[in-house]
């Protein structure tokens, strides 16, 4: 009698661990499954926004920008604590996000009246640095993205600059051309923007590496900088003016720092990329797939005083 009332209590303990086992894995996925699905509604992250936050913050975190997520909801509004009450919130970046920047505007027309001297554009548009992951947040940064940096920063320095936010991939399509042709497409850009700028006297294509981390990357006194490498095409008749402006920017690379730079790569039986269209015409390399947005931030920072120091120097001797 006693083993029987035994057996039946034992099974009944095993049918009650079964049960929680079973409530909990149902209760994780509800709450998991909500998350997810708040997160995708309530908390999208612009375009904008990443731009503002890659040009305002050295450290970009993203969790203190935006600390609300599903659980805090679920948490909140079940057992009524308030968990963003006890999170850091940095009222400065929230004052970043919600400002929408001059060079995010589609205005070209306004920039034909500031008179730009330098044109920024990516033949590559697509080329992605490592991508950030903070929380649910998943941000792709861009050689785009780049670009819009390396003009905020010349801007910072008193140069005026245009990046190109045509699509590439649009041009493609239009013509019915493969990748292969992407040269062939930002001409078409930079042909126009030159046409509607004549103020233009500086011309870069801003792309990312394909190269591994350790050779992208470099660590001077305790901050990391993405690799700078210019690609030359020795595939037209005035190469030699643009390999003199790839060495004066290569030069005072060396001099901030050696390690900043690979040096030009010349090719040497092949390749234009639209250097014919102007003699400043370079095709700079900033990072590989690997570096992460805040070393690409660092060396654009070079890299912008660097063209200060190229665009003082040819404006002394255009007044002598």
């Amino acid at each position: 009698m006693k083993k029987r009332f035994k057996t039946h209590r034992n099974n009944f303990n095993k049918l009650i661990i079964k049960t929680l086992i079973f409530i909990c894995i149902v209760l994780s996925v509800v709450i998991l499954s909500f998350n997810m699905l708040y997160n995708s509604v309530t908390k999208k992250i612009t375009d904008i926004e990443v731009m503002n936050i890659l040009l305002n913050n050295s450290n970009i975190n993203f969790s203190k920008i935006f600390p609300n997520n599903g659980i805090d909801f679920i948490i909140n509004y079940t057992l009524g604590i308030d968990l963003n009450n006890k999170k850091e919130v940095n009222d400065n970046s929230k004052k970043v996000v919600n400002k929408i920047d001059d060079f995010l505007k589609d205005d070209m027309e306004e920039n034909v009246l500031e008179k730009p001297l330098v044109y920024i554009y990516n033949t590559h548009q697509t080329e992605e640095y490592k991508k950030i992951n903070i929380n649910e947040y998943n941000v792709t940064p861009t050689v785009l993205h780049a670009s819009f940096i390396l003009k905020n920063k010349l801007e910072e320095l008193g140069i005026s600059a245009i990046v190109e936010k045509n699509s590439i991939k649009e041009i493609l399509n239009i013509n019915g051309w493969n990748y292969r042709n992407s040269y062939k497409a930002s001409k078409i850009l930079a042909k126009d923007a030159l046409e509607k700028n004549q103020s233009i006297k500086y011309v870069i294509d801003l792309h990312r590496d394909s190269v591994n981390e350790n050779i992208a990357k470099t660590t001077i006194d305790g901050k990391d900088y993405a690799k700078i490498m210019i690609v030359l095409g020795k595939g037209h008749d005035g190469y030699e003016n643009n390999l003199k402006m790839a060495t004066r920017i290569n030069d005072y690379l060396k001099e901030f720092n050696e390690s900043i730079t690979r040096g030009i790569d010349i090719k040497q039986n092949s390749g234009i990329y639209n250097q014919d269209l102007s003699q400043n015409a370079v095709l700079i390399e900033i990072g590989g797939p690997y570096n992460d947005i805040n070393s690409v931030k660092n060396s654009i920072e070079i890299l912008a005083k660097v063209y200060k120091r190229v665009i003082d120097e040819d404006e002394k001797k255009e007044q002598t």
